[in-house]
């Protein structure tokens, strides 16, 4: 970048790098400091178990109240700041989480210890161990944390900060300075250790850069000999090309002329085309109608057929029935001649009740005043016998009659048998002939629909050849085009030749005049 920009590409690379140096170091600080704060809990628990008793009371009691403090209270302290050292590890307030943690942990560890003073030491350990942050904040945080409970429970209750009821007021002030002065080192040494970190880092993208330049001019002397062989290649490539372009001028001619022949080639094909097509499509509507009206036909010749098993159907249960109507008159011919032998002797019975009414009569005479009421009573029979008698003769007559109709009846019935036959024998034939008329119909049809088939089959085929015609004539256009278009491209090309000549010139002297440049700049 140019001097005027506000921060150049080196020190962005360093600021960077630096950025990252710092993230990895305070994930790590993070983690290991985890690590202490369990173990500073673990030393609370320890202290109230052995060392509160003694330190407080001189006896190894159970220390109920300072176990409280060590499990309660350190595992309040201490969970928050392990939770935000092992899930938000490298966030900006884990590291003030952690600080405010360990310096209270410090603090309930001197007052598990009664005050001790070894126990004070462990503030400076906490201090150097916060300071590997690098971070002047998180020591001055720290620090202002531990000098606060001094000064609160050094004020309120002395016993559990220095090991004595009344402590003097000097105390707070010598502890303030031995910690002010471990701060003033501490602070020092985080300053000074950052500005390493960033001396490191521009150091290190100076080197980066260096290295970066050192391999740029590598490939720049490697493009600037490829470029030479190129240039020599070019050369001789515009010197072919200068050669070969008039060739391909007259080259361009040619392919106009036979395009432009091509092209009214195509164009009478696909006036063919057209032509050859519409012929099809009125084939194929012929084709349609004569497979619609085969279609119809064989449909009405199925009908045919149906109604001829339907007539001879017919004709045979004519047959049955005029044999079943010829055996029903033949036996009423014979129930005629039963019921004429039933009335002669229904005859005979009346002649002789008459004979028996007229001997009645004449015992009855001869009886006298007693056999009058017998002579009523043979009187009426003899009516009886005489109105049977009258009635045998109608019936009589009445019968003669019936079995003359039935002998009529019978006669038709045995012609009209006959007449049924006939006619059955001819409506076979004729479903015979209806059944090959059929046939020969439904041929027909099937030979119909193929010549549809076909006829559509090729329909389609010379609409795909007009189309393929339409697509040749559509390129051959294009064709014409684009060949007309390279003719001028070639003659463009020709020109750019001559300029690439003078080009290549221009590049090869001013390619000459930077490997001077780079000679002098060398020495």
């Amino acid at each position: 970048m140019a001097n005027g920009d506000p921060l150049s590409s080196t020190e962005q690379r360093a600021a960077s790098l630096f950025n990252t140096q710092l993230d990895k170091l305070t994930h790590k600080v993070d983690q290991q400091l985890c690590i202490f704060l369990l173990i500073l809990w673990a030393l609370c628990i320890a202290a109230a178990i052995w060392v509160a008793p003694i330190a407080w009371s001189g006896r190894y009691d159970l220390p109920q109240s300072h176990l409280f403090y060590a499990l309660v209270l350190g595992g309040v302290l201490a969970v928050p700041a392990l939770f935000c050292g092992l899930a938000r590890s490298g966030k900006p307030s884990t590291k003030y989480v952690i600080a405010c943690s360990q310096t209270l942990l410090s603090a309930l560890l001197i007052h598990l210890t009664g005050g001790r003073i070894e126990t004070h030491f462990h503030i400076f350990v906490s201090l150097i161990l916060l300071a590997t942050y690098r971070r002047w904040t998180v020591v001055v945080l720290a620090s202002v944390i531990v000098l606060s409970d001094l000064a609160l429970r050094g004020a309120f209750y002395p016993q559990s900060v220095y090991g004595v009821a009344h402590a003097p007021w000097w105390l707070f002030f010598e502890h303030f300075w031995w910690i002010f002065c471990a701060d003033g080192f501490l602070i020092y040494s985080c300053n000074r250790s950052i500005s390493d970190m960033k001396m490191f880092s521009i150091r290190r993208a100076r080197l980066e850069e260096a290295v970066e330049a050192r391999e740029t001019a590598k490939q720049l002397a490697s493009i600037q000999n490829e470029m030479t062989e190129q240039t020599a290649q070019i050369s001789n490539v515009v010197a072919d090309l200068s050669m070969t372009g008039d060739a391909l001028s007259q080259v361009m001619a040619d392919l106009v002329a036979n395009a432009q022949q091509t092209l009214a080639a195509v164009i009478e094909t696909s006036t063919i085309a057209y032509e050859v097509r519409q012929t099809a499509e009125i084939s194929r509507d012929k084709a349609r109608h004569v497979s619609k009206e085969a279609r119809a036909a064989a449909a009405t010749s199925e009908l045919g057929k149906k109604a001829t098993n339907q007539a001879v159907d017919s004709m045979a249960r004519v047959r049955r029935q005029m044999g079943e109507i010829a055996g029903s008159m033949n036996e009423l011919g014979s129930q005629g001649r039963i019921i004429g032998e039933i009335v002669s002797t229904v005859d005979d019975l009346a002649l002789q009740t008459n004979l028996l009414a007229l001997n009645a009569s004449l015992e009855a005479a001869k009886s006298g005043e007693h056999g009058k009421g017998f002579v009523i009573v043979a009187q009426e029979v003899k009516k009886l016998s005489l109105q049977s008698k009258e009635a045998t003769k109608r019936i009589r007559v009445i019968l003669d009659e019936i079995l003359q109709a039935t002998m009529q009846a019978t006669d038709t019935t045995e012609r009209g048998k006959e007449a049924v036959i006939s006619g059955e024998e001819v409506v076979e034939q004729a479903k015979l002939s209806i059944v090959h008329l059929a046939e020969s119909v439904g041929d027909a049809a099937v030979a119909a629909s193929e010549i549809e088939i076909s006829n559509q089959q090729q329909l389609v085929g010379i609409e795909q050849v007009v189309t393929a015609m339409d697509s040749v004539r559509e390129v051959s256009n294009h064709t014409v085009t684009r060949i007309k278009e390279l003719e001028e491209s070639v003659q463009t090309l020709n020109d750019l030749g001559r300029q690439l000549t003078t080009l290549v010139a221009r590049a090869e002297a001013i390619q000459q005049a930077g490997q001077e440049a780079r000679v002098l700049a060398s020495a």
